[in-house]
């Protein structure tokens, strides 16, 4: 199925006005942005034991200071606490956003066939999938993990027994290896991003285990690789590019005379741009999967582009 040649546009601008027309959306996005915010909040301040330290760095890297690194005492710094106060973190992180996950992709499935959601729907459908969304997640994040600490291990191995040789030669081969192993990893990790990309999309739109979630969307990709991939970058470089804005403008904002508003504002800044990002991405990738999968759908979205060009050329006969 050749989605892009015939649809990909109102992929996009139909999610957009879809977005517009629901601005409900934007609540999930907003609380999915709050809680990254007081995730790095918390981490930052169990590192360095200040809290205005932990907004100054999460609201505005323009006001950074390198030297604030120094304050940290490494022999005198408490790891189990940190470690403590990641793990809860980690555990409540994955927790509630599985929840905003589920009730969000809920509400752009709504949307997506209807035109419309209310609030409702996003507590209606993250009660209802969450618990699959939260081992997917889980799931997820174990699969990503095992490569990388399967070559990481082989790696360490590696290098200290190329170390005890005392070669310089030795040495650079070992930084060579390490860059390939490094490379390697990262191939693995956008294959299998790709791969699964779609899983949390068949809990929620076919209402799928986690397992089969995860094998429809390995046939997903496995027959539309290039859809797949072209899509994923095209999100990931809407993301990367929205998000570099916002960098240049938190740095700026650090820059202020008074560095604390400027990181409140970064901060501020942050959220809501993060909001209208990730409900959008949802959405874009709510009506994505269905026109990989749901002929019907994908007849609707081919008729929506065409209609609107339609209506373009009929103005312009006019």
């Amino acid at each position: 199925m050749v989605v892009f040649m015939i649809s990909f546009n109102a992929i996009m601008s139909g999610g957009w006005e879809d977005f517009k027309a629901n601005p409900v959306l934007f609540i999930p996005g907003l609380l999915s942005a709050i809680l990254a915010i007081v995730f790095s909040i918390v981490l930052i301040w169990a590192m360095f034991g200040d809290l205005e330290s932990a907004i100054m760095l999460t609201g505005s890297s323009g006001s950074m200071d390198i030297n604030m690194f120094e304050s940290i005492n490494f022999d005198a710094f408490d790891y189990a606490n940190f470690a403590l106060i990641y793990f809860v973190s980690i555990i409540i992180m994955l927790v509630l956003s599985s929840f905003i996950s589920a009730g969000l992709t809920g509400m752009a499935k709504e949307v997506t066939l209807t035109g419309t959601t209310k609030f409702g729907d996003f507590f209606s459908n993250g009660f209802k999938y969450f618990f699959r969304m939260l081992l997917y997640t889980i799931a997820f994040i174990i699969i990503l993990c095992i490569p990388a600490g399967f070559l990481t291990a082989i790696y360490m191995i590696l290098v200290f027994g190329i170390a005890a040789t005392g070669s310089g030669g030795a040495l650079v081969f070992a930084l060579l290896l390490g860059l390939l192993l490094l490379i390697l990893v990262v191939v693995i990790t956008v294959l299998f991003v790709l791969m699964f990309y779609f899983t949390a999309y068949a809990i929620v739109v076919d209402e799928m285990g986690v397992i089969d979630s995860f094998r429809k969307s390995y046939n997903i990709f496995k027959e539309n690789k290039a859809d797949v991939f072209i899509f994923v970058l095209l999100i990931l470089v809407i993301t990367f590019a929205v998000s570099f804005v916002v960098g240049i403008i938190t740095s700026i904002l650090g820059l202020i005379p008074f560095g604390f508003i400027g990181a409140i504002a970064g901060i501020l800044i942050n959220i809501i741009i993060t909001a209208g990002l990730t409900a959008l991405t949802t959405v874009w990738g709510v009506r994505m999967y269905y026109a990989l999968t749901d002929e019907t759908v994908v007849e609707e979205i081919v008729y929506e582009e065409y209609s609107e060009y339609s209506e373009i050329e009929d103005g312009i006969l006019e």
